[in-house]
């Protein structure tokens, strides 16, 4: 077992690199010395936040499911790129063009990761602008340059790439449309289905590559091709297809879905019409007959229409015109507010904290942003503060390649309600983690506590009393209702969330105090303009909110919940609550319906409905489906 105080981003590179059977060169090469690599994974260095990520998506690790705390220079720095990216995915191309200069005139252009960032971001905003595919191939040339030497000449099979370098390489053949393309599409994908990458980072690249080959065969002309030969093509690139559209379903992306779905939809029809004409190749295609190929026409439809129709009622594009997805950097924070504003929660004097860890003066200069503050003393003040030590960490903190994969099935086994199954997976993780670390004992105990809840083994009451003791493991309860900003773990701010529900059925308004922690806590990245940084949480608790707000009658602040949260999950392409948000809005409008409150608009329920359904089938949520279905018979047997 690694203890949890042994585990730092060095530590758990070195780990997944070496388990990976990858080279300090190849780790490294394009980014920084294999000397300075063999620092960083010693713990003797710490490399930025862009640094960091890049080492990690070239391991195929997507950054997506971490909590990063920066000192106050770099958090300002990482905040100014949130905000750029925010507004290139709302297409504000004026303002974008202005963040961008004012981002490359404050910072350091000579270090390669921060250039390519820049030219990445000049690329998104010039494809906003159609610009000529020419002068998108040349930036697209120099970013991707600046860490993978020899791009244009060399194979990506001997490489060890990042999905923003994979991107960057495609972007290039793309926008240059050189001889070969077909060719060079094919090497990268082979690439991409050879490397081990997390569903995320699979989900981030997989699909566009696809898309990318069908767009290149159907640019260009196929003299000489038998209708045999062509049926056989249409059929490997529908296979591709799917592989792609399965991965964003497996993950909850739509990063280029409503082309896959065109494409689709598109090649049953070719190969339906090549197959009656007698082509002779029925015996190649037996998953095709006639009924099933219907059956994929018609789900891809709902798929496909249902995005369609959101997309255009929120005013986001249904293509995938950018790819700032790639960018975002989420779940970031300024350790000098969290020092601060965690101290000022637990009520804590400077004395009482820097005891056994610095003076005061250093703890007050950290708080006033007047000078970093060595790593050994952060981890300290973080431990006094309840939180874990690192400043780069999973849910978990552990560098167990295992545990990292239990901990993905332990969440999909919460949301399907598989009691034993969370049962069965703590008991494994629970002997691979350190428990002497309060926050895995914290993540591990609310999971046991959700699947005690859904076989029906504890009460209410006792649900809600260990729910308390678990928040507590960490932070007193009385803390969070403090007046003032807040710092809250993920895991924190989840039991908030499940509190403030629970309370709720109790006694009507009793989790108000739940609502307002978590209003508050998200409002600030709303004013912001970073709140694409922590769609993951905000999704998942302000739906809640939304929800119990509606309960309460509080109709027009709950829809106006639920909208942001589907815009915002429409411009981050993620798919993951937009179908309970949708719900929420129709189940406010049924509600004040039936109280003759006056409604500012009407709606289809039934169109409403059958756009939850389709979109929760996507998601592969039957339970949600078998629910929303029902309703959906009931209101038709009603009219």
């Amino acid at each position: 077992m690694i203890e949890a105080r042994e585990v730092g981003f060095g530590t758990y590179i070195n780990i997944h690199r070496k388990a990976q059977k990858v080279t300090l060169e190849q780790l490294s090469e394009g980014l920084c010395s294999s000397s300075e690599m063999g620092r960083i994974e010693k713990g003797e260095s710490l490399p930025d936040k862009l640094l960091q990520d890049r080492l990690l998506s070239r391991l195929g690790i997507s950054p997506d499911d971490y909590e990063n705390f920066l000192d106050s220079g770099d958090y300002r720095r990482w905040k100014m790129r949130q905000q750029l990216l925010q507004i290139i995915m709302e297409g504000k191309t004026g303002q974008a063009w202005e963040r961008l200069s004012q981002y490359s005139q404050e910072y350091d252009m000579g270090d390669r990761l921060e250039r390519q960032f820049v030219l990445a971001m000049e690329i998104q905003i010039r494809k906003q602008e159609r610009a000529v595919r020419g002068e998108l191939a040349e930036l697209c040339r120099q970013a991707v340059e600046l860490t993978v030497p020899e791009a244009e000449t060399r194979s990506v099979a001997d490489r060890l790439l990042s999905v923003q370098e994979l991107n960057l390489v495609l972007e290039c053949e793309r926008q240059a449309g050189r001889d070969g393309l077909a060719g060079r599409y094919e090497e990268i994908l082979c690439y991409i289905e050879q490397r081990k990458m997390d569903p995320v980072s699979l989900a981030k690249i997989h699909p566009k590559v696809v898309y990318c080959m069908w767009e290149e065969w159907n640019d260009r002309e196929h003299p000489g091709m038998t209708e045999d030969d062509m049926l056989s093509r249409h059929g490997s690139l529908l296979r591709l297809c799917q592989r792609g559209i399965e991965i964003l379903r497996d993950s909850g992306r739509m990063y280029y879905l409503w082309e896959l779905l065109c494409m689709h939809q598109e090649l049953l029809e070719r190969i339906a019409e090549g197959l009656t004409k007698g082509g002779g190749l029925w015996e190649k295609f037996p998953v095709w007959p006639a009924i099933r190929m219907k059956e994929e026409w018609k789900e891809a439809e709902e798929w496909k229409g249902a995005l369609e129709e959101i997309c255009e009622e929120y005013r986001v594009p249904k293509e995938t015109y950018e790819d700032c997805y790639l960018y975002v950097e989420k779940e970031v924070y300024c350790i000098s507010d969290v020092v601060r504003n965690r101290r000022r929660m637990m009520g804590m004097t400077a004395s009482e904290l820097c005891e056994g860890v610095c003076s005061e003066k250093t703890l007050h200069r950290l708080e006033r942003n007047e000078r970093k503050t060595q790593q050994p003393v952060v981890r300290g003040l973080f431990r006094k503060l309840g939180l874990a030590a690192e400043y780069y960490r999973t849910e978990l903190v552990t560098a167990s390649v295992e545990a990292k994969s239990l901990m993905k099935e332990l969440r999909k086994s919460v949301n399907r309600r598989d009691g034993q199954a969370i049962n069965r997976l703590v008991d494994r993780l629970e002997s691979i983690v350190s428990l002497e670390e309060p926050v895995n004992r914290q993540v591990l105990e609310d999971c046991r506590l959700k699947g005690r809840w859904h076989m029906g083994g504890c009460s209410t009451e006792e649900y809600n009393e260990r729910l308390v003791e678990i928040l507590e493991m960490t932070l007193p309860l009385e803390a969070i209702f403090c007046e003032g900003e807040k710092y809250m773990t993920n895991k924190e701010l989840e039991c908030i969330m499940g509190l403030g529900g629970e309370w709720e059925k109790e006694q009507a308004g009793k989790g108000e105090p739940c609502r307002k922690v978590l209003r508050e806590f998200y409002g600030r990245y709303e004013e912001e303009g970073i709140l694409c940084a922590f769609i993951n949480m905000y999704e998942l608790t302000m739906t809640s909110v939304a929800n119990d707000m509606g309960n309460r009658e509080e109709y027009e602040q709950s829809d106006a919940i639920s909208r942001r949260i589907i815009k915002e999950e429409l411009l981050s392409r993620r798919i993951g609550w937009i179908y309970s948000n949708i719900y929420n809005i129709l189940w406010n409008y049924d509600e004040q319906e039936k109280r003759n409150i006056p409604l500012r608009e009407k709606r289809n329920t039934e169109k409403d409905l059958l756009h939850c359904i389709a979109f929760a089938k996507f998601e592969k949520d039957k339970r949600e489906v078998d629910f929303l279905e029902k309703k959906l018979k009931m209101r038709n047997e009603k009219c």
